[in-house]
């Protein structure tokens, strides 16, 4: 029993985990570069394309972006033309600090398994985030909450909630894309080195291309919402959990995610009854050995239900 319950604890921490935003180590730079594309034609010529978030707060008026190219197997290599193996790319801006909107769009219903979930209707954010391999559109759910789906599946059970951090600083829209910039058949891709940012009031940064790039690679925080919430069925139902915890929909409205998120980070913690299935108080009033092992560690009632205390006939209401 004990075995099972310390395998429970750690599943479901990780589920946890998956829920509450993560905090980053990485300082969030200044202009990031989420993406960097690079593409030949049938002439040599190579176009590259940046992806990139204002965090400054102040208005951009160019950006320059310097850059070195490499063959498939990491040689540095020089352009036919120009003999140049590192170029200096200007944009051109204005470019604004970013600021996440939750713009109104045209509202679709095409994803599989959608109908009574939060993602029965959705909308384009009009905004991209990395998952740490692919560049992915972001949307809003019906209650307004930003999710992504990481694969090109149409199935609702695969949309993913960002969390805060991803959307104060990973989310963006910016983008610039320079043609024929490099001439040289070899070319595989290319390095940033460097950025200079020459802001509307005169003043110059430099980021280095290593800090630039610090947020490129990072995985999505969360893990997909509807698996997750299945996860905990046998003690929370969101409707249930709406019709027994009125303060909390007086509070946070019928949003679905925030209520399971309320749940996971707190409710449980508060005893507060998630499901018209289980009710803390019943449980240690019938399983004495729990409240022996347990205490009043409320969360682990609620885990102990879920891995064993449901299958075992355990009395819960």
């Amino acid at each position: 029993m004990k075995k099972k319950i310390v395998s429970l604890l750690m599943c479901l921490l990780l589920c946890i985990v998956a829920i509450v935003p993560m905090s980053a180590s990485a300082v969030t730079p200044a202009v990031a570069v989420m993406d960097i594309d690079v593409s030949g034609d049938d002439y040599g010529w190579t176009d590259v394309d940046f992806y990139f978030r204002n965090n400054s707060g102040k208005t951009i008026k160019y950006i320059d972006f310097y850059v070195s190219a490499y063959n498939r197997v990491g040689d540095l290599i020089h352009d036919e033309i120009t003999f140049n193996a590192t170029k200096k790319l200007t944009g051109v801006g204005p470019t604004e600090p970013f600021v996440p909107q939750k713009l109104q769009g045209q509202v679709h219903t095409s994803l599989s398994n959608g109908d009574g979930t939060p993602f029965s209707e959705y909308r384009e954010a009009g905004y991209m985030i990395n998952d740490g391999q692919y560049r992915l559109a972001v949307y809003l759910d019906k209650y307004n909450n930003f999710f992504t789906k990481p694969t090109l599946s149409y199935d609702a059970n695969e949309c993913v909630y960002l969390s805060d951090y991803e959307i104060n600083n990973m989310i963006y829209s910016s983008y610039i894309c320079f043609d024929d910039v490099f001439y040289n058949d070899m070319l595989d891709s290319v390095t940033l080195n460097k950025i200079v940012v020459t802001y509307m009031d005169g003043s110059q940064q430099t980021i280095s291309g290593e800090d630039a790039t610090v947020l490129r690679n990072e995985p999505l925080q969360n893990q997909p919402f509807l698996p997750t919430v299945a996860r905990y069925s046998a003690v929370y139902n969101y409707e249930d959990y709406k019709t027994l915890n009125p303060d909390l929909v007086a509070a946070l409205g019928d949003n679905e995610k925030l209520l399971f998120e309320h749940f996971i980070n707190n409710g449980m913690k508060e005893g507060r009854q998630g499901s018209t299935e289980f009710n803390l108080a019943t449980y240690k009033a019938n399983n004495p050995d729990l409240v022996a092992a347990f205490g009043d560690d409320n969360v682990k009632y609620y885990e102990h239900y879920i891995s064993s205390g449901k299958a075992e006939g355990r009395k819960a209401v």
